[in-house]
């Protein structure tokens, strides 16, 4: 069910990508600042439908319950040092990309950039990430540990309702 708001976001950033051509930061109200702001919000909404609960899922499910406390402890100072990067390193690729592409493409390109990105994460979730819902932490244990065939787990993230194994 995640597909249409990760496909929304990634189409917001590409949104974005056209809309900040030529940006104008000047004072007032244009069609284009509204754009902007409205293609912002739809991409955090669609976010926050789609890419952001699967991060967290993913690490409190892929680590055996051994290590899993330590384990996904790293994992959130990862995602959050990332976080960080990203952040700082924003500004950084803007300029860069300004300063190459000229000032009408720098925004533009580091937005199709990161919507090139969201693509290619929409489609490593739907291929390789498996549908869990209603399955045990040990099922999926058992599973990623390589002791269940991927037959006895649902098909990744889109159930057509045919051949979904009934839960135990």
């Amino acid at each position: 069910w995640r597909k249409c708001p990760q496909t929304t976001g990634s189409v917001a950033l590409f949104g974005l990508a056209a809309a900040f051509y030529d940006f104008d930061g000047g004072g007032g109200w244009t069609v284009q600042k509204v754009s902007v702001i409205g293609l912002v919000f739809v991409y955090i909404a669609a976010y926050q439908l789609s890419f952001g609960p699967i991060a967290w899922l993913l690490i409190s499910e892929v680590f055996p319950l051994e290590v899993r406390g330590q384990a996904v402890a790293l994992a959130v100072q990862a995602n959050f040092a990332s976080n960080l990067l990203v952040a700082f390193l924003f500004p950084v690729a803007r300029d860069g990309l300004s300063d190459l592409l000229g000032d009408a493409w720098g925004m533009s390109a580091l937005f199709a950039t990161f919507g090139a990105v969201a693509v290619y994460a929409l489609y490593f979730v739907h291929r390789h990430v498996p549908e869990t819902k209603g399955m045990s932490l040990e099922a999926i244990e058992r599973f990623l540990a390589g002791e269940e065939s991927a037959a006895s787990m649902r098909s990744p993230l889109i159930s057509s309702g045919a051949g979904d194994v009934e839960d135990a």
